[in-house]
């Protein structure tokens, strides 16, 4: 018997069904096993029957304990789709363009653990993605997950978590893009702009703007840098230390100030810091006292991402957030990671000093908002 998971996106109406929701389509399927060699598939949407021995075909999706067998079902416009049996009883929603499969899901540990080979293939491109899958396994919130398939191997994921937060997309190809614009308009979902490779990102918000008929504005630019040479030594006093439980007050402080100044204010800056500490994830500048503060990220497939950089105004100009990066960085390479920055491709200043204490570009990043 299957049993249809979680998720609220399949209910369990017979012990030979799975239904589930598809935009406004509603699609039954009804399958049994007859032996080990074939299932038949009985009905569509559009009320027309089919039905007959469909060979069955191995997948190679790393799911255990579970037979990989996948079912054929006929859609409202298209027949003899495959479905990964797994991918249904996880919960998954499906939707077919152009020889892509497209699945849907709630769980990001579902995600990780189907997707992590394709996201270690280019573990300094996928990080930001590997990394927020990461956190959200290991501090759950609502979340909504992609990830699309070609001939049985994930040539692409989407997340988008929490739900208010624009979309974040992996690099894929043009027909990768497609398929996922047309699951996920089909599917009615909304989004509020999108994030991510700027090839990737562009090709995404091009179609998502047709399809939906609205605007799609490029906000932000950004660029991905990897720290690849020792660089400039910095002659600055103080040293790098972590952040402790006593400069708690001070950083929630900072960490307000530093969110108004990117102009995405967080309701959970409290729960953040707190995590932050306790994971030995928050780092300051001490000069006589904290000068300068950075976030070194859980390593992700052997990669580190600063982010959270910042100094208070009366303290810049000092090269007090030089010193903290760059002490930071020689800091995870010792202990034998790689580490990666994004920058705000708008602010020279910047770019500039990455640049000059070893960091090199790797790829450029865009951000759409979607009216």
């Amino acid at each position: 018997m299957l049993r249809a998971g979680r998720s609220s996106a399949i209910a369990y109406t017979h012990p030979r069904a799975v239904r589930f929701a598809v935009g406004d389509e509603r699609q039954i399927f009804r399958f049994e096993l007859l032996g080990l060699d074939y299932f038949p598939m009985v009905h569509n949407p559009t009320g027309t029957t089919k039905s007959g021995n469909l060979g069955l075909r191995r997948l190679r999706w790393p799911v255990k304990r579970k037979p990989r067998w996948s079912i054929v079902a006929c859609t409202s416009d298209q027949c003899l789709e495959s479905v990964p049996i797994e991918a249904v009883q996880a919960g998954f929603r499906y939707a077919h363009k152009m020889g892509i499969e497209v699945v849907f899901t709630e769980d990001p540990a579902f995600v990780l653990k189907v997707a992590r080979a394709f996201l270690a293939s280019q573990p300094v491109s996928h990080n930001l993605v590997l990394s927020l899958l990461d956190a959200r396994t290991t501090h759950p919130e609502p979340g909504r997950y992609w990830l699309a398939t070609e001939d049985e191997e994930i040539v692409g994921v989407i997340l988008q978590s929490p739900l208010t937060f624009d979309a974040t997309l992996t690099p894929m190809d043009g027909r990768a893009v497609e398929a996922m614009v047309s699951a996920l308009a089909k599917a009615g979902i909304s989004l509020p702009g999108i994030n991510g490779d700027a090839t990737t990102a562009a090709s995404f918000a091009g179609q998502w703007s047709e399809r939906q008929k609205c605007a799609a504005t490029p906000f932000q630019g950004s660029r991905l840098y990897e720290w690849l040479e020792l660089g400039e030594a910095t002659d600055n006093r103080g040293t790098l230390r972590l952040a402790l439980p006593s400069d708690r007050s001070l950083m929630m402080e900072w960490f307000r100030a530093f969110s108004i100044e990117i102009g995405e204010l967080a309701n959970d800056l409290e729960l953040r810091v707190d995590r932050w500490i306790a994971s030995t994830e928050l780092w300051l500048w001490d000069d006589e006292g904290p000068m300068s503060m950075a976030v070194g990220r859980k390593p992700a497939q052997g990669v580190v991402r600063i982010s959270g950089v910042f100094t208070p105004t009366e303290k810049r100009n000092r090269g007090y957030a030089t010193a903290c990066v760059h002490a930071l960085s020689k800091h995870m390479r010792h202990a034998g990671f790689r580490c990666v920055l994004y920058t705000d491709l708008a602010n020279p200043t910047s770019n500039s000093i990455y640049r000059r204490i070893g960091y090199r570009a790797i790829a450029e990043g865009l951000r759409y908002r979607f009216d």
